[in-house]
């Protein structure tokens, strides 16, 4: 399939973004070539256009030592231009970009003081003589408490609410949950960065929230990317023992499908989960242990999965797991979907939940069982119109659209499998293009569900978890492609995943 012109596709919007999201989107444009300094100018230049239709005279620029200060540090040197302006740079400068642009703006004749020469008694003076204050302090990056002798400046500022503008978010505001980290400040408007911020609905109502393009574009935003990985993925602790980095129940196989779990259990593994169990029939409970001494073998009763064979297992799923992934080999046979629908109910407010290939056929004409369940499925087409029974659009905007409305209305996250991944929860859509044509061959499905279990483990966020395991899937893929082009098979893919994952610092 052709790469989506983004341009027109009609697709959920961009708007109240974590922390997380606003990280990995600029890490992501980097990535497609863009620099820190460039989108630094550009966010400055917008600030300055947003500040220059007031027409102020004097003006107080207040700069933190990041890149939020560097956006304030261009904004003030264009407006000095034509308007007074003054600059109180509260913290050292750290961030390459700001100090790149700040070493330009010391050339200027602008009234600069520098954080040693600062004092209460003087912030105050210019608080008061300022027609603006400009507050571009702290970014969305904050998520501590802030310490003198910044947080008496921020105190001082609270006295002079109406006279300023923030940068991004207001200084000492949490960007994901809209808490305080210092004295509160209220300022008559925000010139946010490119989308809203999470917590913007705690802001107080008459805070006018202005967003500003500065440029970055948007396959940054619309595709998963490293920058995702770089900023969703928890780092893991030295001090970390097993069971702290994942607890992982497959269950699924059948007599015809011995190698389904085993691939998923292999890509839970190569992924870095600690604990992994697979609950097998116990007709074949001897081959899937045979595969790796690494598996730990639950040996359901009979010859398929059933919810009476199963139910010994359901306490220790509940309590000892983080992440249940049903359905890869599992069978179509009824009394296997009977036990699918069964145990979604029970296990669904407990832990995470991946339903695979006939899992998700199970809820054909029982859609009602999914809804509100907050569940993952990875479907392709064909298990998506038997779950749906209706026909599932070919045209691309039309197919993000159709998917967006599905998962919305039964509150689930899908990651629909194509030439160009869809993952969406209704509200949010991420688009995947890594990948090769040579992992149509069978099994690569059971490798992304394994995947995707393991990396919900990883990242909080059940859809970026399962877009970013989309995109180490397709990298995987690219990479076992390069050895055996469209000869590859399902395993050599997951041999393939740690390799993905060492570029990264995880």
């Amino acid at each position: 399939m052709k790469i989506p012109d983004l341009t027109n596709l009609i697709i959920s919007d961009v708007v109240n973004i974590s922390r997380e999201e606003s990280v990995a989107i600029e890490l992501n444009e980097f990535e497609n070539g863009n620099s820190a300094i460039n989108l630094m100018k550009n966010a400055g230049k917008q600030i300055a256009n947003e500040l220059l239709k007031s027409n102020y005279a004097s003006y107080l620029f207040l700069i933190g030592g990041g890149n939020n200060g560097g956006d304030g540090i261009v904004a003030a040197g264009i407006i000095s231009e034509n308007s007074l302006v003054n600059v109180f740079v509260l913290k050292e400068i750290k961030a390459s970009a700001a100090e790149t642009v700040f070493k330009e703006l010391e050339t200027s004749e602008l009234s600069i003081l520098l954080e040693a020469e600062i004092t209460s008694k003087n912030l105050k003076e210019a608080c008061e003589t300022a027609d603006v204050i400009v507050d571009a302090i702290f970014g969305v990056g904050l998520k501590s408490k802030i310490r003198d002798p910044i947080s008496s400046y921020l105190q001082i500022l609270a006295d002079y609410n109406q006279k300023i503008v923030s940068i991004d978010l207001p200084s000492g505001f949490d960007c994901n949950t809209g808490e305080w980290y210092g004295p509160k400040i209220i300022p008559s408007s925000v010139i946010t960065m490119h989308a809203t911020k999470m917590g913007f609905s705690k802001l107080d109502p008459n805070t006018e929230v202005i967003v500003v393009d500065i440029g970055i574009a948007k396959e940054s935003s619309y595709f998963v990317g490293p920058g995702h990985i770089k900023s969703f993925w928890k780092k893991r602790h030295n001090d970390s023992h097993k069971g702290n980095n994942g607890r992982i129940m497959i269950v699924g196989g059948s007599d015809g499908f011995t190698g389904a779990p085993v691939l998923s259990g292999m890509a839970c593994l190569r992924a870095g989960v600690d604990t992994l169990r697979i609950a097998v029939p116990s007709v074949i409970r001897d081959i899937v242990a045979s595969y790796a001494e690494d598996f730990i073998i639950l040996k359901v009763d009979g010859d398929k999965i059933t919810s009476k064979g199963f139910k010994r297992y359901r306490d220790l799923a509940i309590k000892r797991h983080d992440v249940m992934a049903i359905g890869m080999g599992i069978s179509n046979h009824p009394e296997v979907t009977k036990f699918v629908r069964e145990i979604i109910p029970i296990v669904k407010d407990r832990l995470t939940v991946l339903l695979d290939a006939d899992a998700i056929r199970a809820f054909h004409n029982n859609l009602e069982i999914l809804q509100g369940s907050d569940v993952i499925i990875t479907p392709h087409r064909a298990e998506l119109r038997t779950m749906l029974d209706e026909a599932i659009p070919d045209e691309f905007d039309e197919l993000v659209g159709f998917l967006e409305v599905k998962a919305a209305q039964m509150q689930i996250t899908i990651l629909l499998k194509g030439p160009i991944d869809i993952i969406t929860n209704g509200h949010r859509t991420l688009l995947n293009k890594t990948g090769h044509p040579g992992m149509t061959v069978g099994g690569t499905g059971d490798v992304l569900a394994g995947l995707v279990a393991a990396v919900n483990c990883f990242v909080d966020d059940k859809l970026f978890a399962t877009a970013i395991a989309a995109y180490v899937m397709g990298k995987a893929g690219e990479l076992a492609a390069k050895k055996y082009g469209n000869g590859l098979l399902a395993s050599d893919v997951v041999k393939e995943i740690p390799k993905v994952l060492l570029e990264f610092d995880l």
